[in-house]
């Protein structure tokens, strides 16, 4: 159930009295993660690009039939699917202490992501890379093998966008797999070793969410970071991310309001943090 707008103020307000900032943290590695993330100023250079992108799907008027023969307007979708200017930006910081592992969304935002994170586009943003596309196109890349991988329950979903990557000339080697069960993410991704980012946006059932965390973790490592997207948007959102708060391989969670954070750090004590955002 969608929370209603004055349950999201009181829900923010108790969040805003109850956070601290940078000068109220006493761990080191959260310290530097609000340093570096949370407060400082970096942009992507790709934003006007990944904002541009956002705000035509915002503002489209198109009716688009995702699923069950139900024609959806196409800017309402968008609204729900992708993450605020402000979040993507912390989301493109944090990708900036992961280095080069594997990012994997499940619940696609429509290329918006992908657009603000791009990172050959920091190297060489002179060049533009091929993708794989659901069709199974053979692609060939000047990189090696580390890609952002895209999930999401709707075929049309993704091909809207595999439209944007090519329409907005994504340099990032993105990588697009319909599925409708945890078991259909594990299977795609078992090779890799290394995740930098999994970023979820949505919503699986409790079995079917422990499977996936269950094996993520020993692929996130000590730095690889959890983040849970539009964790206040429902009642069953929010005792989600109390149940992830709690569970025991994630020593360190972040709650930032709008979305958490949560690292397997097996060398720090349990902790969970409220940063003010």
């Amino acid at each position: 159930m969608m929370r209603n707008r004055v349950f999201a103020l009181v829900d923010y307000l108790i969040y805003f009295f109850q956070a601290n900032n940078r000068h109220g943290i006493h761990s080191p590695f959260v310290y530097q993660l609000a340093e570096k993330v949370v407060y400082d100023s970096s942009i992507s250079t790709t934003e006007n690009i990944a904002e541009l992108c956002r705000k035509r799907m915002i503002q489209s008027n198109s009716k688009i039939t995702f699923e069950k023969n139900t024609p959806l307007a196409m800017g309402k979708v968008a609204e729900q699917k992708i993450v605020s200017a402000k979040y993507a930006r912390l989301l493109y910081r944090l990708s900036l202490q992961k280095g080069n592992k594997h990012i994997v969304e499940v619940g696609s935002s429509f290329a918006v992501l992908p657009l603000y994170l791009q990172r050959e586009y920091r190297n060489h943003p002179d060049r533009l890379f091929s993708r794989n596309t659901t069709s199974g196109e053979t692609v060939n890349y000047e990189s090696n093998t580390i890609a952002y991988h895209v999930f999401d329950r709707s075929e049309k979903s993704l091909e809207i966008t595999e439209f944007n990557l090519q329409k907005y000339h994504s340099s990032e080697r993105v990588i697009t797999h319909t599925y409708q069960s945890a078991s259909d993410i594990i299977q795609k991704l078992h090779t890799l070793d290394e995740i930098g980012l999994f970023v979820l946006h949505d919503s699986f059932e409790e079995d079917e969410f422990w499977k996936i965390l269950d094996w993520l973790i020993p692929r996130l490592g000590s730095d690889g970071a959890f983040v849970m997207l539009n964790k206040n948007r429902s009642l069953y959102q929010q005792q989600r991310w109390k149940q992830i708060e709690k569970y025991g391989p994630f020593t360190v969670s972040i709650d930032l309001f709008t979305i958490g954070l949560a690292f397997a750090r097996k060398e720090q004590i349990k902790e969970t943090f409220t940063i003010r955002y």
